[in-house]
């Protein structure tokens, strides 16, 4: 074999080997590093603190006197005037006012010659619960949530929904409650009546209460003479109100000069201010339908 091709074979030979002994080359990794987490931000939790249930004097006429705690004298009614539990309202011959239940504004209407204990009233402002103690006269009740009872010598009267009048005569010894609208109860040691719309029952010293029976014109004519809220009801059961009870000698709240004051549905914690220069609408005496 002579030279060039010896030396062509060797050249090949070598590179040959070269390329079988050439290690292999990785292939270069490349670290991608996560972009860091946000700081976890703590969103502040807003406490809504509910507004504590009162009992307050939202309207009076008249012969008014309040004890606003289990001790103390009598004094004058004045208007957002606070009972305690244990204070006692009551009212003159020509008397009537109305109690608030705040803030969801149930209504309690006190009709003359009348006295009441407010004995319990829970701090619960979602279920409302309240309890009075009737030692004469009469109430007219508008629920607006909850429950209310009312206490007297012989029976223990309650409502839950809307419309509710408990009375209370001590010469006889009865107690009387209608249920205008609702569902109501009269019960004492000795039985229970329970009441819907349009009912009424009563109970006379210690025996069981007696119902339910249809409410009478009398009681219908009391709901009208007293409760300014019931009017509208009143119109929608067909009731109409005799003659003689639309003189003021009579029916004291149209009497002219008496306003009616507007009841408070919603308490809310920093009422509503009006704005600059805005004219204070007065109150229109109250429109009393004729018969």
């Amino acid at each position: 074999m002579n030279t060039p091709l010896r030396v062509q074979i060797a050249a090949a030979a070598a590179l040959i080997l070269a390329a079988c002994g050439r290690p292999e080359t990785a292939t270069p990794t490349i670290a991608v590093s996560s972009p860091p987490a946000p700081e976890s931000t703590n969103t502040p939790t807003l406490t809504v603190t509910p507004i504590p249930r009162s009992a307050e004097i939202g309207e009076f006429f008249n012969t008014v006197d309040i004890r606003t705690g289990g001790d103390g004298d009598f004094a004058p009614a004045f208007l957002g005037q606070t009972l305690q539990i244990g204070g006692v309202a009551r009212s003159g011959e020509d008397g009537r006012a109305r109690l608030d239940l705040l803030p969801e504004g149930s209504v309690t209407r006190i009709g003359p010659n009348s006295t009441f204990v407010l004995q319990a009233i829970s701090a619960d402002p979602v279920q409302p619960a309240t309890k009075l103690e009737l030692l004469l006269g009469n109430l007219w009740i508008i629920l607006k949530g909850g429950t209310l009872e009312v206490e007297t010598a012989n029976g223990l009267a309650s409502v839950r929904g809307s419309y509710m009048s408990v009375s209370f005569d001590i010469y006889s010894s009865q107690t009387t409650i209608t249920c205008l609208e609702g569902s109501c109860t009269l019960e004492n040691e000795f039985g229970k009546v329970e009441l819907t719309d349009g009912e009424m029952a009563f109970v006379t010293g210690d025996n069981p209460p007696e119902g339910p029976l249809p409410i009478t014109q009398e009681e219908f004519d009391g709901w009208f003479e007293n409760t300014l809220e019931a009017w509208e009801l009143l119109d929608s059961t067909g009731y109409t109100p005799p003659a003689g009870l639309t003189t003021p000698a009579v029916c004291l709240i149209c009497t002219p000069g008496y306003f009616l004051t507007p009841v408070p549905t919603v308490r809310t914690a920093l009422p509503p201010t009006l704005p600059p220069n805005t004219e204070v609408p007065v109150l229109p005496t109250i429109p009393f339908p004729t018969p």
